[in-house]
């Protein structure tokens, strides 16, 4: 997965979201077939006060991204950590 690069600090303790280049969805390491089984996924670790970070290939379209977060959203997520690579 190519990141943007950037600064930040390791977003320790949250919850995370991946998707790469080809748009595939991983939660907490774990292949998800789609953004209504994320979803369900996300509501199933309770999200209250928890951060999400959200790991995007740097070549996923803007759109994508922006449905994965609103994903979250819609499951509970209140707090979003777009990673980087340092």
């Amino acid at each position: 997965m190519e990141l943007p690069r950037g600064e930040g600090l390791p977003g320790g303790g949250a919850v995370v979201v991946e998707l790469d280049r080809q748009g595939r969805l991983a939660l907490n390491g774990k292949p998800v077939r789609d953004l209504p089984a994320l979803e369900e996924g996300l509501r199933a670790l309770g999200l209250a006060g928890r951060p999400v970070r959200l790991e995007a290939d740097a070549q996923v379209a803007h759109g994508r991204v922006v449905a994965v977060m609103e994903a979250v959203r819609r499951a509970g997520g209140e707090r979003i950590q777009v990673a980087v690579r340092r």
